[in-house]
Order: structure tokens, then C-alpha cells, then sequence
């Protein structure tokens, strides 16, 4: 009876043990297995007490203390200020919104902005003039003011933003540019106008 042929490698019979430590394989194993080892390690576990984005306009935020800021109620082109306090968060989009919620409701409350119409959700960009602020109504928000009522919100916003430090505003109704605003009074959309 004849023994059953052997398996031999080209460079000479196989390791007693069946593994071969000169293989190319082995070594591409040993070296994956060294990177995740080092991956592991070297990766850090999720911060759990990362940040969380405040919701812009959230005034009962534990962060919010309140803050003076000045409103500006111009009508008939007489500006009359009014100093309201307002929860501040020291971030600047967030303060500016605080600021014109305060705004709409002085304005609701004496007239000239309806209960109905919300207050613009505020964005401020930097540009290379300055800082511009721009408002974005929702796009079913009601329009068809009367002309007094329009330069009396327009132009309270605008001298209430400039206060607050920005030079320019923009205006959007659901997220895209309109020649009037709140109907009427034509005001600038884009930013390069």
C-alpha cells in the first residue's frame, strides 16, 4: 500500500504546526489587528456632557438670565424707546430673537402688530459691511395690513435691531425673498441690496 501524496509548498515542506509564519497573510493579520488595537485606544468615548443646541426663542431656558434691552416704538418717524427685560443667552441670534419677541409683544399689545402675526425667526449673518439681520415670516403668516401699521413694525424693527448692533435687514417670508414683507411697504430680501 502506498502512502497518500503529500502537500508540498515550492520553497519546501510545510511547518510541523500547519501555520507558516513567513506568509504575507499572517502578516497582513497581525498588522490589521495591531491598527485596531490602536484605534481603540487612541478613540475617545462620546463626551456625555457635550452641549446641547438651545432652541432659539426658548425663554424658559435654565441659561436665559434676563437682560435690559432697549425697544424702540417709532411711529409718525418719532421714536419712543421702552426698556423691557428679556431672557439673554450671550448668543447673538438668540438675543436678537429674545430682543423682537419682546418687540411683538409691545406692539401687540398697543396695537399696530396683530395677534395673529408671529414674530420672525431671526438669522444673523456676517457680511462685509457688517452684520446684517435677516427676519423670516412663515409663509402662511397674515399679510394685508394697513400702511400705518406696516411702517410702524418695520420701522420699530429696524431701529430696535439697530440698536442692538446690526447694520442692515433683510426680509424673507417663508424662507425666500419678497418685495413687501407684510404686504404694503416694499423692503429689501437680498442681501447685496
Amino acid at each position: 500500500m502506498r502512502d497518500a501524496p503529500r502537500a508540498e509548498r515550492s520553497g519546501g515542506p510545510a511547518p510541523a504546526g500547519g501555520v507558516d509564519l513567513t506568509s504575507p497573510w499572517l502578516l497582513v493579520a497581525v498588522l490589521a489587528l495591531v491598527a485596531a488595537a490602536a484605534f481603540a485606544l487612541r478613540a475617545t468615548p462620546p463626551d456625555p456632557s457635550a452641549p446641547t443646541l438651545p432652541v432659539v426663542g426658548e425663554s424658559d431656558a435654565p441659561d436665559a438670565a434676563p437682560r435690559e434691552v432697549t425697544l424702540y416704538v417709532v411711529e409718525g418717524g418719532v421714536a419712543r424707546p421702552v426698556v423691557r427685560a428679556v431672557p439673554w443667552r450671550g448668543e447673538p441670534a438668540a438675543d436678537l430673537q429674545a430682543t423682537l419677541a419682546a418687540l411683538r409683544s409691545l406692539l401687540v399689545r398697543e396695537g399696530p402688530w396683530p395677534a395673529a402675526l408671529p414674530a420672525p425667526r431671526v438669522y444673523r449673518i456676517a457680511t462685509s459691511e457688517g452684520t446684517t439681520a435677516v427676519l423670516d415670516l412663515p409663509a402662511g403668516a397674515p399679510s394685508g395690513l394697513d400702511v400705518a401699521a406696516e411702517r410702524t413694525i418695520i420701522a420699530s424693527v429696524e431701529r430696535t435691531v439697530a440698536e442692538a448692533g446690526v447694520g442692515a435687514v433683510r426680509y424673507l417670508r417663508g424662507g425666500a425673498p419678497v418685495d413687501a414683507w407684510l404686504g404694503r411697504i416694499a423692503t429689501p430680501a437680498t442681501l447685496d441690496d
